[in-house]
């Protein structure tokens, strides 16, 4: 990181001899004319004239003078990716635009530490002013992240990265700065001018610090400072283990047939067949045990011997089990340095639970409830089993293939007729209905300006502009929904900008926001054709698209609390906006109001949609039980990790990774199905990407409480009229407009 930051914080562009010969030649000749046109193009592209156009914003942005930080630190809309500035087209532009934030903040920030020594020089507080600062150093850095994840490529990987770490650095130590956190209790204490999001925020700000490594005696810092690096290393690892397992399975292509028709067209690319062509039968094929193919695989090949072996390379990397156990090792020594018990004490820490004891009574509750459920609801499945192929036990690998296959004995659904009547466009139209009718929102499509503007990463990014019912722009939602190389796998909501209402002098100057929707839909081979969505695809992108709602719905004054992802977010309650949209996703009253056919544009039976409602109560039970027992895995994994036991092994079973040990016993206690040893090494807890992720080590149990939270919500507000609208008002007012409230 010394290396990097000691790099010039100039323009770094990159400029050939010959491309100085044309500009020489150009100031020679006095005129500009066609040749010079030809020449710029065969230098830089016929895209010559934007990668001029970013070079003018970066001579502009090299200017400012960092002493002189302007009385509002947010950087302006410009050219470029999200409206900041940089363009894949111009390398470097990622670490211009880093450097011009860190001067502005960096201006800002020694501002604030003189007015740490006097605060009577400034009519505002030193709280806000903090809030202003982090909002302009996250608007580059959040939007960075975005890019960093979904279209980072080999020539910019450096400067994003370099960016990243630059900027990340800078809150870190503005956030340690012991005069600034002094400062902040000060006002805390005696200042009447803080609003009661300040004062959340200064209580916070002050918290923090005092739990820092800062705060500690010099040989706690130490050893704070020596755990850091090796606990985000670790996490490094075991995150790109996961995204570079290539393991595949050998099968008879006749096993192809029972794919659903969207794997069976993914196939067909995968071994380079016409998108017509029947798929080859008879022969040997080779078939990735990835995310994508796995999840029709088990929910659909009915030979057991099949569904083991792609279970077993699909949920197990072996490379893992080390660093995973080095991983909650580590974590554990961290929160013994900042005075916790367990790390999972210091994550549960300013939840409403408290510590991780009160967690687990509340799963322990739970479970009392609905695992006698979740066991009669296994039984039946095993029976199915039974009739089916034989055996008297359901494995793992089981589970998703006789779901599927009750749940279409009981209601008659078929999961290839039901996606035919849900394209990808007709879903995202779905979404927006929804929202307009809730909230008195508008979408507008406002792809083709940011085209214009080069505001979008890739061809396939559609960006939506949410207006409210007075036409004023609330933020803007960029659907990046399909597949490709270099883009981070499975489903998420990223922030690119925060939206709160900035308090000036004459008013409030609203910051709209920028959400993105990320998926990893496999886009239809045939580019004729519409891209058609299983309904669990369906119900992942309500789940996302409760998330942006949060961000864009939200109606705070301050940076600090805005949206699903606020520096105080209320981690217990991050999830209920995203669970409780799902549930508009099963209703048939909502399905019906926009789910039409592919090809002939009528709408599904009304018998199809209450079937499909219906799978989902069906095996509930189970569902909610394996959330619980995931749960409770998590505090477990992050409670005493050196000094928890394991369980004497079976006879017959070769002895297993402690990790694996400890997953074992807590499912064979809150879960109704077995887990099997894996023979590849490990087993799926050395894939569960949560673990890796620090906004979930620990916190898993969110999942839980959305689902009775949202259960709550849907039952007061929503079962009797979903689309009601003054029950969406009620909603946004108690849960999409504070934000991430502390309460």
């Amino acid at each position: 990181l010394r290396q990097h930051t000691s790099r010039s914080r100039g323009t770094r562009v990159r400029c050939s001899t010959a491309e100085a010969d044309v500009w020489n030649n150009m100031e020679n000749d006095g005129e500009w004319g066609e040749g010079d046109e030809s020449e710029m193009a065969k230098l830089l592209g016929e895209d010559w004239m934007a990668k001029l156009k970013q070079a003018e914003m970066i001579e502009a942005q090299k200017k400012q003078d960092p002493q002189k930080p302007p009385t509002n630190p947010h950087i302006e809309e410009a050219y470029g990716v999200l409206g900041l500035g940089f363009t894949p087209l111009v390398p470097d532009s990622y670490a211009v635009v880093a450097n011009s934030t860190l001067s502005r903040v960096e201006g800002y920030y020694k501002e604030i530490l003189a007015l740490c020594k006097d605060p009577s020089k400034s009519a505002i507080t030193i709280t806000r002013l903090l809030d202003e600062v982090l909002a302009s150093l996250h608007t580059t850095l959040d939007a960075l992240g975005v890019v960093n994840q979904l279209a980072s490529d080999a020539e910019s990987a450096e400067d994003i990265a370099w960016s990243l770490h630059a900027l990340s650095n800078f809150e870190h130590t503005l956030r340690l700065d012991p005069t600034i956190a002094k400062a902040v209790e000060v006002e805390l204490k005696s200042s009447s001018a803080l609003s009661e999001e300040e004062k959340l925020m200064a209580r916070r700000w002050v918290r923090d610090f005092s739990r820092s490594s800062y705060a500690m005696p010099e040989k706690k810092q130490k050893k704070a400072r020596e755990l850091l690096p090796q606990m985000f290393q670790l996490t490094e690892e075991y995150s790109d283990n996961i995204a570079n397992n290539n393991r595949t399975i050998a099968m008879q292509s006749d096993i192809a047939m029972f794919l659903p028709l969207q794997h069976q067209a993914i196939l067909r690319q995968y071994l380079g067949l016409d998108e017509n062509a029947p798929l080859p039968r008879g022969q040997n094929l080779t078939l990735p045990a990835n995310n994508f193919f796995a999840g029709g695989f088990l929910r659909t090949v009915p030979y057991s011997k099949l569904r083991e072996e792609m279970y077993q390379k699909y949920e197990s990397i072996d490379a893992n089990t080390a660093i995973l156990d080095k991983l909650l090792a580590t974590r554990q020594k961290l929160a013994k340095v900042y005075g916790f018990n367990s790390y999972a004490d210091l994550a549960t820490d300013g939840s409403l639970f408290e510590n991780s004891n009160k967690v687990t009574d509340f799963l322990t509750d739970i479970s009392q409830k609905v695992l006698p459920m979740a066991k009669t609801q296994t039984k039946i499945l095993a029976n199915l089993k039974r009739q089916t192929e034989g055996g008297e036990s359901l494995h793992d690998w089981d589970v998703e293939y006789y779901l599927s296959k009750a749940a279409g004995m009981m209601s008659n659904v078929d999961g290839d007729k039901v996606a035919e009547y849900f394209p990808v466009d007709v879903v995202v139209d779905g979404m927006r209905f929804v929202g307009e009718r809730l909230f008195g929102i508008k979408f507008f499509d406002a792809t083709l300006q940011a085209f214009d503007k080069g505001d979008l990463w890739d061809v396939t990014v559609v960006k939506l502009m949410v207006n409210d019912r007075n036409n004023q722009t609330l933020g803007y939602v960029y659907l990046d929904l399909f597949d490709r190389p270099g883009k981070m796998q499975g489903s998420m909501t990223l922030r690119a900008r925060a939206a709160y209402n900035r308090p000036t002098q004459a008013s409030k100057e609203r910051k709209v926001a920028k959400a993105v929707l990320s998926t990893s839909i496999p886009p239809n081979p045939n580019e004729n054709e519409r891209t058609l969505l299983s309904h669990e695809q369906v119900r992942a992108l309500f789940h996302e698209f409760g998330h942006c709602l949060h961000e864009v719905l939200s109606n705070t004054e301050s940076y600090s609390q805005s949206g699903c992802n606020g520096q105080h977010a209320q981690t217990d309650f991050v999830e209920i906006p995203a669970v409780l949209m799902e549930k508009f996703a099963w209703d048939p009253r909502v399905l019906g109001t926009f789910a039409t056919h592919y090809r002939t544009g009528q709408p599904p039976p009304d018998q199809m949609l209450i079937d499909l409602a219906s799978t989902r109560k069906a095996f509930a039970a189970m569902r909610a039980q394996e959330k619980i027992a995931f749960s409770m895995l998590d505090q477990l994994y992050h409670r005493d990790w050196e000094g928890t036991k394991v369980a004497a092994v079976e006879d017959g079973d070769s002895k297993p990774a402690k990790t694996s040990a400890v997953m074992r016993q807590v499912f064979a206690d809150h879960f109704p199905v077995k887990t099997e040893s894996n023979p590849y090494g490990g087993s799926w807890e050395t894939k569960w990407s949560h673990l890796s992720d620090t906004a979930y080590a620990g916190n898993y149990f969110t999942y839980v409480v959305a689902e009775v939270v949202s259960a709550s919500i849907w039952d007061k507000l929503f079962a009797a009229d979903p689309l009601n609208e003054q029950s969406g008002k009620k909603y946004w007012d108690a849960v999409f407009s504070p934000g991430s409230p502390e309460k």
